[in-house]
């Protein structure tokens, strides 16, 4: 693997994320920590109380057990409003006893990351062909849309396609398409330029179906751009790949959890420094660039 240039500083500003710490589930897939565990996550008086518009129609079965919360984040010179389950205390309360949790319904730091890089490699998203893989709250997906490609967003299921459009509608972008498939059973034949993935190698069961898709819809030429907040589990995949004759390029990028606006508490002085100490956290968020060279050069 190559390390391409200097790390991304933490330029961007995040507002209300509900983002995960990558301290204390890299080695875990599905061990993430609690809300009080991360007290960068605050919203306001005004945000908790605000409605998302999701049509009734689109307030699927697992969407309505839980609260949806509009927060926002700055990617470059842009505030984009994405609506998330910003508790992931309610979330594991509701759904724990789910075999497949939607964790789509989460916003990863891997997604603002993986944003953040779009905006500063615009070159390689304008006027192309993009697929984003496990799309989620859609964040990548929407800046990408924004910088000028042609983006087609994936997930596996149709409640997390749900709050995706609704990201999409709520920020004014044009439609983007959407499809439901799971990669395990993945039958989509188109090809693109470029193919996205925020924080999706956290489990290695998946890990042959995505090289797969890779390989398969990857076009003649293309990049892949895939964000992980530090999992083994990634970097044993992008072994796999070069082992496999593509070329991997690595990058990191510094994402600040910080809360920009908090709700008002009784805490004082000592809530204010806890504030300040939380404020200063950074997660190193690695992105790989993946290439393949062509069939005929690979050993």
């Amino acid at each position: 693997m190559h390390r391409t240039g200097q790390p991304i500083q933490a330029s961007d500003t995040l507002v209300l994320t509900g983002a995960t710490h990558a301290q204390g589930i890299v080695n875990a897939p599905y061990q993430m920590s609690t809300l009080a565990d991360r007290p960068w996550l605050r919203y306001t008086e005004s945000m908790q109380t605000s409605s998302p518009t999701l049509p009734p129609d689109a307030l699927t079965p697992l969407l309505a057990r839980v609260p949806l919360v509009p927060i926002q984040v700055t990617i470059g010179d842009r505030m984009w409003q994405v609506t998330v389950v910003p508790d992931q205390t309610a979330f594991f309360e509701v759904y724990d006893d789910l075999e497949d949790p939607p964790y789509g319904f989460l916003l990863w730091e891997a997604a603002i990351g993986l944003a953040r890089l779009l905006v500063q490699r615009q070159s390689w998203v304008r006027g192309k062909r993009v697929l984003e893989l496990g799309a989620g709250v859609g964040l990548p997906g929407l800046v990408a849309d924004s910088l000028g490609g042609a983006v087609w967003q994936t997930d596996h299921l149709p409640d997390i396609l749900a709050l995706t459009a609704l990201n999409v509608q709520q920020n004014g972008n044009p439609p983007i398409q959407h499809f439901l498939a799971d990669w395990r059973r993945w039958d989509h034949t188109e090809h693109y330029d470029l193919i996205l993935g925020a924080d999706i190698l956290y489990d290695r069961t998946f890990h042959f179906y995505l090289e797969h898709i890779f390989n398969h819809n990857l076009a003649l030429g293309g990049r892949l751009l895939l964000a992980d907040p530090g999992r083994p589990a990634a970097l044993d995949f992008m072994v796999r790949l070069e082992e496999h004759g593509w070329r991997v390029d690595l990058e990191t990028i510094s994402v600040k959890a910080l809360a920009a606006v908090t709700a008002p508490t009784a805490g004082g002085a000592a809530d204010a420094e806890k504030r300040s100490s939380t404020q200063s956290r950074i997660v190193e968020v690695t992105l790989y660039c993946c290439t393949r060279a062509p069939r005929n050069n690979r050993t």
